[in-house]
């Protein structure tokens, strides 16, 4: 660890992409540590989010802790492991950063800075340092969001919601989108909306896009049952042993391998558009999609659709065999992997999602 200060900025990245093979414990403090000093460099970062990849809350809670001034280091990294929380769905992990911008213990530099983290990964907000750059048109639909978790330094996830001229998301049957599902109401954020304290208009936003049971104009999603949850099971064994490799055990995908899983709008799109992508492949700005039809049967397909659609705060509607067998025959004779633009032309994709 003695490199990490390291005059040449090649050699402190290195380190930082090194830093996951050290123990558990050992790492997040080495992580945290580099990020204070250069916090502000996206490639560094980008390299440390994937060394400790599943413990970005362990990093952000002895930044939090330990930062006393704000400094561009400090700020970008608490902003830039906030929205990996956020974006990465896990309820107590969510919990806990919501709860934490609202206390007023904290410095108000450090609860902007994690409130900034979930207005990025929400709102697509901008990062600090990040490049600004247009609106996405329609012929541009689809491509990596610059701003998103993973993103300053090269390709980042797509957007969480609706972004103008983008078709992917066009005639969702009112679907919001929301890329937060939570399990309970994170109620000290929504106190704090609901009152006169700082951040309070910041969090009134952000709280748009989070959803959880009961909360005022969202759709009950309605629960599986007891056939359609034995087909969750099977999927969730089919996903461990076919996807999750390239899509991680938290769906979040790999930075240029794989593409996030969560609120994806192609996984929940009308069923027949994921069904399609898993028979016959789909090309994307992070790779080939292969195909995995000739792999898998039917039921093992409409499996592993139903746990994508309704695991990691997704609420798509499960997949029935029925339809994955009917999208088989249609598409038998393509040798081909889809595109974007030939996936949001079909009549399912007008349908919208759930």
């Amino acid at each position: 660890m003695t490199r990490i200060d390291d005059p040449d900025a090649a050699v402190r990245r290195q380190v930082a992409a090194s830093l996951g093979a050290m123990p558990e414990g050992q790492r997040e403090a080495a992580v945290a540590s580099l990020l204070e000093r250069h916090g502000d460099d996206a490639i560094t970062m980008d390299a440390a989010l994937s060394s400790v990849h599943g413990g970005e809350a362990d990093v952000l809670q002895r930044m939090s802790q330990a930062a006393a001034e704000p400094t561009p280091p400090r700020d970008a990294a608490i902003t830039m492991l906030a929205a990996t929380i956020v974006r990465g769905a896990d309820e107590a992990a969510a919990q806990n950063l919501f709860a934490s911008v609202a206390d007023g213990t904290r410095p108000a530099w450090v609860r902007s800075a994690m409130l900034r983290g979930a207005e990025v990964t929400l709102l697509g907000a901008a990062m600090p340092g990040a490049r600004r750059v247009a609106e996405p048109a329609a012929t541009t639909a689809g491509l990596p969001c610059p701003t998103c978790p993973g993103g300053r330094a090269g390709p980042g996830g797509a957007y969480a919601f609706q972004r103008p001229g983008d078709p992917t998301f066009a005639n969702r049957a009112g679907r919001r989108g929301p890329s937060l599902r939570l399990k309970r109401a994170p109620r000290p954020l929504t106190d704090l909306a609901a009152s006169s304290a700082d951040l309070h208009t910041r969090a009134d936003a952000v709280l748009t896009h989070v959803t959880w049971p009961g909360k005022r104009g969202e759709t009950i999603v309605a629960p599986l049952t007891a056939a359609e949850r034995q087909r969750f099971d099977a999927g969730r064994e089919v996903y461990r042993n076919v996807c999750q490799a390239c899509h991680q055990p938290d769906g979040r995908g790999q930075e240029r391998l794989a593409p996030s899983l969560l609120v994806s709008p192609f996984v929940l799109a009308d069923p027949e558009i994921p069904a399609r992508i898993l028979l016959n492949g789909k090309e994307g700005s992070v790779g080939l999609m292969p195909p995995i039809g000739f792999a898998l049967n039917d039921e093992q397909i409409a499996a592993v659709l139903t746990y994508v659609r309704r695991e990691w705060g997704n609420d798509g509607s499960p997949v029935d065999p029925a339809l994955i067998k009917t999208i088989r025959a249609r598409t038998a004779a393509r040798a081909r992997p889809w595109t974007a633009a030939e996936l949001n032309a079909l009549p399912a994709a007008g349908r919208g999602g759930r």
